[in-house]
């Protein structure tokens, strides 16, 4: 008697990453799994995006590297970027607002200044009472001529080594109005006022400034959002009335519009 064929079931990919819908189980896997804290892991550390997919949607570059963007080329000046393009064996220092900037201003500085960079993680202050090769890696890699950077929102989550040889410190300020304006600018392709701006929180975190960036909805919507939330943030920090009035938010907005 014939044995009936085995069939594998396969389920096709999206062509665009867009339509693939993600978890925020699956977004950031535990640390505790690594034995380490603090750390930000991706579900694939390997994994990239071809040119053609790390816009936004409806051909829009993504608003969190327009933020992001902008806020490095306002801690840099010219001749500092040149140096990082150029020169060999430097230890680079790079200061961010808040953990949340870790990972996406490593990546840019890995997208614009090349693979010559050894990007270091930042470590818990758990990890760093324990035995730790990071010290090692760091020495390593600047005496064999390779250029090595750390990114961190805690100069002492990052190796003693790279901290004591730094060749530059750069450090990236919550963005005011104009790194704002500039983001805007790069995400609609249309500049806006900077008054529109001006009343903005510097402590509002960079999930809460790209999750006012929406495409096809202009600059000064943008910007409108940007003043709501700020104003939403100043006035009630622990969102109690938001919570408990949601009606609140809505007019607000329908303030701002009139």
């Amino acid at each position: 008697m014939k044995k009936p064929s085995k069939s594998i079931t396969y389920r096709m990919l999206p062509k665009n990453l867009a339509a693939l819908r993600a978890s925020p189980e699956a977004a950031v896997r535990p640390a505790e799994e690594h034995g380490r804290t603090n750390e930000i892991f991706w579900p694939n550390d390997s994994f990239e995006l071809r040119d053609d997919e790390a816009g936004g949607a409806d051909g829009h570059p993504e608003a969190i590297r327009c933020v992001v963007a902008a806020a490095f080329e306002a801690a840099t000046t010219p001749a500092v970027r040149r140096r990082l393009h150029h020169s060999q064996a430097l230890a680079a220092v790079v200061l961010v607002p808040s953990p949340f900037w870790v990972a996406p201003t490593s990546g840019h500085f890995g997208e614009v200044f090349g693979d010559r960079w050894r990007l270091i993680r930042p470590l818990s202050v758990v990890a760093e009472r324990r035995p730790t090769n990071a010290e090692m890696v760091v020495a390593a890699e600047l005496s064999s001529g390779q250029s090595v950077a750390g990114v961190s929102a805690d100069v002492s989550a990052l190796p003693r080594s790279l901290v004591l040889s730094a060749d530059m410190t750069i450090r990236i300020f919550p963005p005011p109005a104009a790194v704002l304006c500039a983001a805007i600018r790069r995400f609609a392709g249309r500049a806006v006022s900077e008054d529109l701006l001006e009343t903005c929180d510097p402590n509002l975190d960079l999930p809460e400034i790209v999750a006012c960036f929406r495409p096809g909805s202009g600059a000064p919507r943008i910007a409108q959002r940007l003043a709501i939330a700020s104003a939403l943030g100043r006035t009630d920090p622990g969102l109690q009335n938001f919570i408990a009035n949601p009606a609140a938010v809505a007019g607000a907005n329908q303030k701002e519009t009139q």
